[in-house]
């Protein structure tokens, strides 16, 4: 059986993950270049790779490489090869053409028409008749690519790319490609949650993508069992038999591993992606594996039946939503859901602004880069524990008010707070006795008497008792973290201390005047123009003696 010379196309930063999936299909020669793979093997693994690969995009044979420095040069090349070997002369054909760095062809439809000529112009000379052309579902795919002044002409082996697994037919708006979905569950540990019974949900699960990907991966499911057009079909080196034996191994372990499937959810809140989900789930033949249901974020919560597992979810950019607020809103939301109700699973998020990713509030590892289509985008990988929850640093001091009372709604774990509730009793059972015999109402029971907890507290008695509560500053050593816990177990403690409800406790934030710094740069801009008025009277003295020497030169 021959061995042949194979490139297999991904997105970029998807490199890694093809070669790891080449080799354990039993690639050889593996090497990852920019945006693919170049592989070698025999029919067998082109066979296995188109309809196993989860990660690749296309899968080329290469037939020939040349150098061009004309355009003879193109169609010299691509009649060196003896298209008969490959192809019928009543096969449909299809040429496409990339280029990079070449100066011989800025036009790639023209080389494209100039590649096919010489494929066609082969065919006619020998048995006077030549391919039909069909763009669409040809039975040959050929393509060029001419990097510097190296051509190399190819078989597209998968016809179509091997992200159409032929479950999906209705497209909603900015939809994720099947094999980057695939991509991603790999980098977030879906397999071994998987074979470990994990659950999986997607809380914003559009068409299902994700959803399906992850029961394909954990039922070892072929990607491309579904196809009905690869690229080899209509290759005269094709083997029917040997490809039905592939298929057939190929459904057997569906099969088994259908048996042994964890539990697979998605949730939306729109009406057209679950019913394009429940679409797309019943084309794949899992109508009975993944359970879809109409149902907001704010409502996900797990089922008592489930077992942690992993959260994954393509929540929408904040291209997508238009308004920064509203994304910033979106993803807040997001956060509180986890950390309320999802405790000790894992998950991950697609985002395209690493802000969105930290207003979730939960620290995660260290973000891992893709691309989806053009756009430079982070995959979130998460772990949620209380160890890793935190308060996003506000953008405004509206927002770190809103955040501390939030926290302050939940129990607040802070070992110092004790020590503060002592010092306001204390100076409340001094000044309570002053202030009544003074007839006075209104007055200051506490001013950052502690360092740690740096506030000043305005007691105002009337009908009711108001308390006033602004916080200093803290100073840039201490950790941003630490200080919103302060204050939040501050304003939780102080409804309790005084009997008053919450909502008559105010928080404000102080800020410290920085008229320094502002002398400061006020000194630096007055220097800069003294220094400028001094060169400038320099060149000036420069210029009327030089003139007044050339007008008395003899």
């Amino acid at each position: 059986m021959p061995t042949y010379s194979l490139f297999a196309s991904t997105p970029k930063a998807l490199e890694p993950l093809l070669v790891n999936e080449l080799t354990a299909l039993g690639a050889k020669s593996v090497k990852a270049t920019v945006a693919g793979v170049m592989f070698s093997g025999d029919l067998d693994l082109v066979y296995k790779t188109c309809l196993w690969s989860r990660i690749a995009s296309r899968v080329y044979l290469v037939l020939h490489r040349f150098r061009v420095n004309s355009q003879d040069d193109l169609y010299r090349g691509v009649q060196a090869i003896d298209w008969f070997l490959h192809m019928a002369p009543t096969n449909s054909l299809a040429v496409s053409f990339t280029a990079k760095h070449s100066r011989v062809f800025d036009n790639t439809h023209y080389a494209a028409l100039k590649a096919k000529d010489a494929i066609v112009d082969q065919f006619r000379s020998r048995f006077q008749t030549r391919p039909n052309i069909d763009t669409e579902r040809p039975d040959i795919r050929v393509h060029v690519h001419i990097q510097d002044e190296q051509a190399e002409v190819s078989l597209d082996l998968s016809g179509a790319s091997l992200h159409q697994r032929g479950y999906r037919d209705i497209t909603l708006a900015a939809p994720i490609k099947e094999n980057l979905a695939a991509a991603l569950l790999l980098r977030s540990g879906w397999p071994k949650i998987a074979a470990n019974g994990g659950t999986l949900l997607d809380p914003m699960c559009g068409s299902g993508t994700l959803l399906l990907e992850a029961a394909m991966m954990a039922a070892d499911y072929a990607p491309g069992l579904l196809r009905d057009y690869f690229g080899f079909l209509a290759w005269k080196q094709h083997k029917p038999a040997q490809w039905r034996a592939i298929r057939q191994e190929a459904e057997q372990r569906k099969q088994l591993g259908l048996t042994r499937l964890p539990i697979i959810v998605g949730f939306d809140q729109d009406k057209t992606a679950i019913n394009a989900c429940h679409r797309h789930i019943a084309n794949a033949g899992l109508q009975a594996f993944i359970h879809v249901e109409r149902r907001a974020l704010t409502d996900a919560k797990p089922a008592l039946s489930w077992s942690p597992g992993l959260i994954m979810c393509n929540p929408p950019y904040g291209e997508r939503l238009g308004n920064p607020e509203t994304a910033a809103e979106l993803y807040k939301s997001i956060g509180d859901v986890l950390k309320s109700r999802f405790l000790n699973w894992q998950a991950s998020f697609i985002i395209s602004d690493p802000e969105l990713g930290f207003r979730l509030g939960i620290r995660s590892e260290k973000p891992v880069t893709f691309y989806n289509g053009a756009l430079e985008c982070k995959l979130l990988r998460l772990t949620i524990i209380e160890a890793n929850f935190f308060i996003p640093k506000a953008k405004s001091e509206q927002e770190r008010i809103q955040h501390i009372e939030t926290a302050s709604d939940k129990t607040i774990s802070d070992s110092g707070i004790e020590m503060f509730v002592n010092r306001v009793k204390k100076n409340l059972s001094k000044l309570e006795k002053w202030a009544k015999q003074h007839d006075i109402s209104c007055y200051r029971v506490y001013d950052a008497d502690l360092p740690e907890y740096c506030v000043a507290i305005d007691l105002y008695q009337g009908e009711q008792t108001w308390l006033n509560v602004q916080e200093y500053e803290p100073p840039k050593t201490i950790d941003a973290r630490k200080a919103d816990q302060r204050l939040a177990s501050i304003m939780a403690e102080l409804p309790t201390l005084f009997g008053i409800a919450k909502e008559h406790v105010v928080l404000k934030i102080r800020r410290r005047q920085r008229q320094t710094e502002q002398y400061e740069k006020l000194a630096d801009a007055k220097h800069f123009i003294n220094v400028q008025e001094r060169w400038l009277s320099f060149f000036g003295e420069l210029y009327r003696l030089l003139r007044y020497r050339l007008i008395l030169r003899p």
